[in-house]
């Protein structure tokens, strides 16, 4: 209790002084020509933009820091009495960037003023982090893919920052796991259901001032992620008004066809794009009430993205012949004998068999078929009938087959038309107080509605939008809103106070749109509001098109909300730092109840032993003889994750070559509660009431056999993270920069749904429904259902044995209240070169240990022991007795008393035998996870200049580990998990080479310019104001895997490996893409052959292989992008600039060959089987203002 009275007090004194993670510094020492210190000097900067000033003063050691300014261009003046004043002008402050301004007063009188132009520091000399800055113009200007959603300035830090991989939504920093990055946008983070993800909550790239990418070396301000992060600062308003204007498309007419496509010279995808939008912003003013120039601004941005998709070109759903909603379904029956039945008659296939001439013949059971393959009118269910009318007028057959019977595999077009638009809305604001008092705040608002007509269903285009009662169609709507607000006051000229206040709400849905409409169906004991699901896939040769939506309307909003604070205090040579900051996640995860699911098979209607060539689903469906049935009513929950954080930070300006960095951060974050206790964890040593067997369900809460507690581990509080770091300036040109620091990962929710239980709690286990309906057997039907559902949807209470019967459980592991931490550090020497060059060589690493992964830690799996029973495993017994003795002395325990029901003996030797099917326990809050990165970077970036800027680099890499991401279950199930060693491997995702460029360059035509610099006017407007933008990606390939059959047998096995009968040598054989036969795609070939498979098997049975997870020796092909952008622009009175541009993405028309086969079962295995990218366009024009 004396630890956490020290914590809350430490608490409680870091709210008045909480971190401003969105702003940025000046600093300097201040000198007289004789180089001695100039202590009291009066430092007034200025925002060249807003005329906003901000006061400082030197210290005793003539030093000075003004911490917390909005990103920007600053005027600094320096005065001093006795001495002349200096004023710099154009000094840019970047996002989290401390600039030095030093500055040399001459002898003179104050009033005498001496004014320099600045120009941005080519060399970092006073902070060690790494990381790639985006300044707005680089954001508008190289070119962006908005084909996937829109423009997504995130793309930029996988193109561009050294690394960086992955995608905007699941990113690698470092080699870090996807989702444990953080994400803030006016310094507030942005983080819902998933952290590190800001993929539907970024702003607009209008909006957006800057975008900082920062890998390692960050002070102890920044906290809660294990990987890196991105920061977005959005643009503020200015006495200037400043705006622009977009807008762009694509259209499959200005694409390249793919490699296939012109191979089978079959047409282009549909590829209809659009986007547009524009930004406006300037001081407040309304006429004759307030003019708010010098005091108060404002900043608008809007974008709006929109794309639809199109119908298949071929046939490709089947539908039931016209025939077979009559009954008739003579067409299935053939010649072909595929057996005897038990009275010795010929059995043909496709034969259709009634269900009511069932009869034991010699212990077998034996049918009848229906004559000539027809089922009578009288015998077809009424709700079939009812389904069959619906057929008949809103889902026909229409592609008829050679003779004209319409039964084909596929005799209908599916329709993937979908829609999407992005509407991206924010507004900032920025208020003058006084000169001691600053206030600014932001919104951001952003809808995403995704229709998608078709998800793999039916669906009739007369009927729009929802396409039918039988349609698949949903919509996905995501709603975003952000909310910021930031004062900043200036208690003294060497103290400042930054306060934030944040909140985010982000809903993700699924709507159903049949959802409230009356259902067409009468099946007693269902919902009269909504459709069900038909399941008639399967059967023999013809496999019917699915029909209905089986996502009930469902929806999770995550809210976020906090606050934070920083104080800053310059004193002597000491830049200090203390804060913290407080943040509450909430989720809340609503399901509406469906109409449920109905599934039919070849069982009812087929030939006991030989259904595989007898019956059919449809058979079944017209009798209404249902094989099983589901209805799902879930509870809705509301889980809450509380987290805390202060720090204290010290730049310590040791003289005026080092600066030393020291900070301290501890971070507590608690496991989450759910509002009404609705969790649950599965217990390995709690006994099970229903079999006395180890192994069953305890619940949350303080209901009668629950545990007494919202949790169900001790929470740990020892996240302290030291982070120290330096920056020694060896000469005028070079810097030594060396960072170390511990980054506790956030705990954040990472679920979809509320409640990490929700998927499986929320649906059956302890707060759920039991309404499952299963066959009996003996292919006898589980229901007819004309006599309605004789499921009972209704509310179960906490039941320890409830897990036996579902198909999984989860648990909270003993230590899973600690939370998961990466260590980091960098070496890095930055060197300045002509021609306005900075190279930046250095080597980083980072190690993470203790994240999450949660499908590590499963349990209920087969011990590896057992597999020397070899294919007695597959045997059932019906008792203990029955057990084999081979088995019993391995620990085999029937786990079902006297209740005669049939389970294989591999179930009865796993951990927790009672649970159904020998289910997995999956884990929750596992910290299981690691990784080891370690990288060469080398940098070699441009600042502007002769018409032309670029950044390079160039990385080194290579990354161990054992979980990819954080997000829900983290990583597969581990092939051993007795043994998580073996997951140990080389990631899927490491390239050992990576070469990013990105590349600005003024075309040197026209006025000014180096080639034809006095053109006439006329002519100029032609020839002059073109720009070339490139952006080039190269990198090599990444680790293949080689899985083989299951060794052990099971539902919860790990995926098996192969066997390396070399090790890992030979793997390999030189691939030459121009011998490629595309005419060979999917046949076994030598022209397309890239691994040499005689030194890859399959392993014995019941055996495992040798591979890696991953196999660092032999990799895909190398990866090669370019996007290049071309431009031309007009400038109408210097402050209009008009623009038109065209952008080509895969400019060279690259392909990418892959699909490697790596299963030893396939006919194609070793061989290329796929080539995917072709080149695109994007066309648009712009003007800022």
């Amino acid at each position: 209790m004396t630890f956490l009275r020290s914590l809350a007090l430490v608490a409680a004194s870091a709210l008045f002084c909480f971190a401003q993670l969105d702003r940025g510094a000046i600093t300097g020492t201040v000198t007289d020509s004789s180089g001695a210190v100039v202590p009291g000097a009066k430092i007034a900067i200025r925002n060249l933009g807003t005329n906003v000033k901000y006061q400082s003063a030197t210290t005793g050691t003539g030093d000075y820091n003004a911490p917390n300014l909005p990103a920007g261009a600053y005027e600094v003046t320096f005065e001093a009495s006795g001495l002349k004043t200096l004023v710099r002008s154009n000094i840019v402050v970047a996002v989290s960037e401390t600039v030095r301004v030093d500055a040399s007063l001459p002898v003179g009188a104050s009033k005498d003023t001496v004014t320099v132009t600045a120009e941005a520091p080519p060399l970092q000399t006073d902070s060690p982090v790494v990381g790639v800055v985006l300044q707005n113009r680089v954001v508008n200007e190289l070119p962006l893919n908005f084909g996937s959603g829109g423009r997504d300035v995130e793309n930029f830090a996988i193109q561009l920052a050294p690394g960086v991989a992955g995608s905007a939504s699941g990113t690698e920093i470092l080699g870090t796991p996807q989702f444990s990055k953080e994400v803030l946008v006016d310094g507030a983070t942005s983080t819902g259901y998933r952290s590190g993800d800001a993929y539907q909550q970024s702003p607009s790239p209008e909006a957006i001032q800057e975008f900082k990418v920062e890998t390692t070396g960050m002070s102890a301000e920044y906290g809660r992620t294990a990987g890196g992060l991105f920061n977005f600062v959005m643009k503020s308003g200015q006495n200037k008004v400043h705006g622009s204007a977009l807008f762009e498309l694509r259209n499959e007419d200005l694409d390249a066809n793919t490699f296939l496509g012109n191979f089978n010279h079959t047409p282009k995808s549909r590829d209809r794009q659009l986007d547009g939008g524009g930004s406006f912003g300037g001081p407040v003013w309304i006429p004759k009430i307030y003019n708010g120039k010098d005091k108060t601004f404002f900043y608008f941005a809007l974008e709006r993205f929109y794309t639809s998709g199109g119908g298949a070109s071929t046939p490709n759903e089947m539908l039931p012949p016209p025939s077979w909603l009559q009954g008739d379904m003579s067409n299935m029956l053939t010649s072909q004998s595929v057996g005897k039945d038990a009275n010795g008659n010929n059995v043909v296939r496709g034969a259709i068999y009634d269900p009511l001439t069932t009869q034991t013949v010699s212990g077998t059971l034996v049918r009848t078929m229906f004559p000539g393959n027809i089922i009578p009118q009288n015998r077809i269910s009424k709700v079939s009938q009812q389904v069959i009318g619906i057929m008949a007028k809103d889902y026909p057959a229409t592609v008829p087959g050679p003779n004209g019977d319409y039964l084909l595999p596929n005799n209908a077009f599916g329709t993937y038309n979908t829609w999407q638009r992005f509407t991206q809305l924010s507004v900032k604001g920025d208020h003058n107080i006084s000169a001691r008092n600053h206030l600014s705040g932001s919104i951001l608002r952003t809808t995403q509605p995704q229709y998608q007509a078709n998800a793999s269903g039916v669906h009739v285009w007369a009927n729009l939008p929802d396409g039918g009662p039988f349609s698949s169609a949903i919509v996905k709507p995501v709603d975003t809103h952000l909310f910021r607000i930031a004062h900043d006051y200036t208690v003294t000229p060497t103290v400042l106070n930054h306060l934030s206040v944040y909140f985010n709400r982000v809903t993700n849905s699924i709507q159903n749109l049949h959802e409230g409409q009356p259902n067409p169906l009468t099946i007693p004991g269902t919902s009269n509001t909504s459709v069900p699901v038909i399941n008639w896939s399967g059967g023999d040769r013809y496999s019917l098109t699915n029909l209905g939506q089986d996502k009930a309307s469902d929806s999770v909003r995550s809210i976020t909300y906090g606050y934070s604070d920083t104080l800053s205090w310059i004193h002597g040579r000491h830049s200090l730092k203390f804060g913290g900051e407080w943040r509450v996640y909430k989720l809340n995860y609503i399901r509406q109840p469906d109409a449920g699911t109905f599934g039919f098979s070849a069982n009812e209607t087929g030939l006991p032993g030989l259904t595989q060539f007898t019956g059919n689903p449809f058979a079944s469906f017209l009798l209404g003889s249902v094989d099983s049935a589901s209805v799902t009513i879930t509870t809705p929950t509301l889980a809450t994750y509380r987290s805390l954080g202060v720090f204290t930070q010290d730049d310590f300006r040791v003289n005026s070559r080092l600066t030393v960095n020291l900070g301290l951060r501890w971070d507590y974050n608690p496991t989450q509660t759910e509002e009404h206790n609705r969790m649950f964890s599965f217990s390995p040593t709690a006994i099970d009431p229903a079999t006395g067997l180890p192994g069953a369900l305890t619940f949350a809460g303080n209901c009668n056999g629950c545990i007494g507690s919202p949790n169900f581990v001790e929470q740990h509080h020892h996240n302290f993270g030291p982070r120290l770091g330096f920056a020694y300036q060896l000469n005028t040109k070079t810097v030594i920069r060396s960072a170390y620091g511990v980054f506790f990962a956030d705990r954040a929710p990472n679920d979809y749904f509320g409640d990490p239980n929700c998927s499986v709690a929320c649906n059956g286990w302890g707060w759920g429904v039991s309404n499952v309906v299963n066959n009996p057997g003996n292919l006898a039907q589980a229901f007819n259902w004309d006599n309605g559902y004789p499921g009972v949807a209704a509310f179960t209470t906490p039941n320890p044995s409830q897990a036996n019967n579902k198909s999984g459980a989860l648990y909270w592991p003993s230590n899973a209240g600690r939370v998961g931490y990466t260590q980091s550090w960098n070496f890095n020497i930055q060197r300045q070169l002509p021609f306005k060059m900075v190279m930046d060589a250095g080597y980083i690493g980072t190690k993470g240990t203790g994240l999450m992964a949660n499908g590590l830690g499963v349990l209920n799996q087969l011990p590896p022991g057992a597999l020397v029973l070899g294919s007695l495993l597959t045997s059932t017994v019906t008792s203990q007795a029955a057990l084999p003795a081979s088995a019993v002395a391995l620990g085999a325990r029937y786990p079902f008393g006297s209740t005669g029901k049939s389970v294989p003996v591999w179930q009865t030797l796993t951990p927790f035998p009672q649970l159904l099917n020998g289910a997995t326990v999956g884990a929750w809050n596992a910290p299981l996870g690691f990784s080891n990165y370690n990288a060469m970077q080398i940098q070699l970036n441009k600042q502007y200049s002769s018409g032309i800027s670029w950044l390079a680099n160039y990385t080194l890499s290579k990354t161990l580990a054992n979980v990819t991401n954080t997000y829900a279950g983290g990583t597969g199930t581990p092939m051993i998990a007795y043994n998580l060693a073996l997951q140990k491997a080389i990631v899927s995702y490491d390239q050992t080479h990576v070469v990013k460029i990105g590349v600005n360059y003024e075309l040197p035509f026209g006025k000014g310019k180096p080639l034809a610099p006095h053109v006439h006017p006329a002519l100029d407007a032609l020839i002059g104001g073109w720009k070339l933008q490139y952006i080039g990606n190269y990198s090599s390939g990444t680790p293949l895997n080689f899985g083989a059959n299951s060794a052990a047998p099971g539902t919860n096995a790990g995926g098996n490996r192969a066997l390396l009968t070399n090790g890992d040598a030979g793997l390999g054989i030189p691939f030459n893409s121009s011998g490629f036969n595309a005419a060979l795609l999917q046949v076994a070939n030598s022209t397309n052959q890239y691994l040499n498979t005689q030194y890859i098997k399959q392993p014995a049975p019941f055996t495992y292989g040798t591979a890696a997870a991953n196999v660092a020796q032999i990799r895909g092909l190398w990866g090669r992008s370019e996007n290049i952008a071309l431009q031309k622009n007009w400038s109408v009175k210097e402050r209009v600039r008009f623009q038109l541009r065209a952008e080509a993405l895969n400019a060279f028309n690259r392909h990418t060959f892959g699909g490697i086969s790596t299963n030893p079962n396939s006919t194609t295995f070793g061989d290329v089987t796929s080539v995917s990218g072709n080149r695109t366009m994007q066309v648009g024009t712009r003007i800022d203002f």
